[in-house]
């Protein structure tokens, strides 16, 4: 894939979901979340969350895991991702 290829299929992808309540599981919306995240700001350099706080603490967690990955791997991540969970959850 082209680099205008990927951002054009990245834009498509988060168009999609913006634009339908897809029922993934927590861990699934997770996972692309933290490719979106990497994708779109790079590395986390954030400070990591109070342990109180559970949500932000597994956001940070699983934005934190794709550290060093490239933009572009990130959203090629985030498109096949997004691409198997319609699949999964014929949407």
């Amino acid at each position: 894939m082209t680099n205008n290829d990927i951002e054009h299929n990245f834009s498509l992808a988060t168009d999609w979901v913006s634009k339908n309540n897809m029922p993934a599981t927590n861990e699934e919306k997770l996972l692309c979340y933290g490719y979106y995240k990497q994708a779109t700001e790079g590395d986390n350099i954030s400070n990591k969350p109070w342990a109180i706080q559970l949500e932000k603490i597994a956001k940070w967690e699983i934005w934190n895991a794709n550290k060093g990955m490239s933009s572009d791997e990130a959203k090629t991540k985030y498109i096949t991702k997004i691409i198997e969970l319609r699949n999964k959850y014929s949407m």
